[in-house]
């Protein structure tokens, strides 16, 4: 069975798979930090810091998919 908690994560792991693409498709380096808007942003503070930390984000905020350079 699926928790909660469970399908938060799988969704993260989407949004980081998701935002790690747009960084590719702009050429970005590994320590260029971006913003990101997304429909879907954690409630989980810890994945929210996971977020930020693996694809180097430097806002998150919720509304139509976008990634920006910072």
């Amino acid at each position: 069975k699926i928790t909660k908690e469970l399908e938060e994560e799988m969704k993260t792991r989407e949004l980081v798979r998701a935002i790690q693409e747009e960084r590719k498709q702009m050429n970005l380096n590994l320590t260029q930090r971006v913003r990101v808007v997304s429909a879907w942003v954690p409630s989980d503070k810890k994945l929210i810091q996971w977020v930020t930390s693996k694809a180097q984000v430097g806002e998150l905020t919720k509304g139509k998919f976008n990634v920006r350079k910072v």
